[in-house]
């Protein structure tokens, strides 16, 4: 695209954006600037003469444009992605030690909850290497915010037959998605209480174990059917 156009200066009164800026190289001179009306940059056919150079001036950058661009769009990519998440709400507490006291009961409040629409309700734990047993028994009580509760004493498997782990996990902790509830509606507004204890004690003995060695963290998970 060569054009050839003679210096000028913004007409009296013109508004700066009718024109462009250009700049007008010549081998061995210094360049030239030019301002044209954007009319005659559209009806010119006239051609550089040989040896001369035609470009146009690059514009600034704004970088707080781009950086306000950059910020909108990684949000946009982050509600995106929390929005296609089923996970409602979730929270873990860590066990002292590594030791469940069996006195120790680890309660939850869960809130903000739909009173019409259902969600699957989960008990999340880690355990390491030190866990000994291929189940574990648990006691876990939903109170609802108008006094109605609901216990259950609960079995899960920990291992496959052949010892191996059933928690997810490359290294020595392992993480456990036990299914509570399922499809299950909170039909009264407020502050649920979901309560977690164990339940363990060993084959012949009445008296449950008083620390259970191997649990590291307890929690729950509440997710959005599919």
């Amino acid at each position: 695209m060569n054009r050839k156009f003679l210096e000028t200066d913004y007409p009296q009164g013109a508004a700066k954006k009718e024109f462009r800026l250009f700049h007008f190289v010549q081998k061995g001179q210094n360049p030239k600037f030019y301002i044209l009306p954007l009319p005659e940059l559209q009806k010119s056919n006239s051609v550089l003469h040989k040896g001369e150079v035609y470009s146009e001036t690059p514009r600034r950058v704004n970088q707080r444009s781009i950086s306000l661009v950059f910020t909108l769009c990684l949000l946009s990519i982050l509600l995106f992605v929390s929005c296609d998440s089923p996970i409602v709400q979730s929270d873990y507490r860590a066990i002292t030690d590594g030791k469940w006291d069996k006195d120790t009961v680890l309660e939850f409040k869960l809130s903000e909850l739909d009173t019409v629409n259902p969600y699957h309700l989960f008990i999340n734990l880690r355990n390491d290497e030190t866990y000994e047993f291929s189940n574990l028994f648990l006691i876990a009580e939903l109170n609802y915010p108008d006094g109605a509760s609901i216990k259950d004493t609960l079995e899960y498997e920990m291992t496959r037959p052949n010892g191996e782990w059933l928690g997810k996990g490359a290294g020595s902790i392992k993480e456990n998605k036990l299914w509570y509830k399922e499809n299950i509606v909170f039909p009264v507004k407020g502050v649920y209480t979901l309560k977690i204890g164990h339940a363990m004690r060993k084959n012949g003995t009445v008296k449950g174990i008083i620390d259970l060695e191997g649990i590291t963290d307890i929690g729950y998970q509440i997710e959005k059917p599919n």
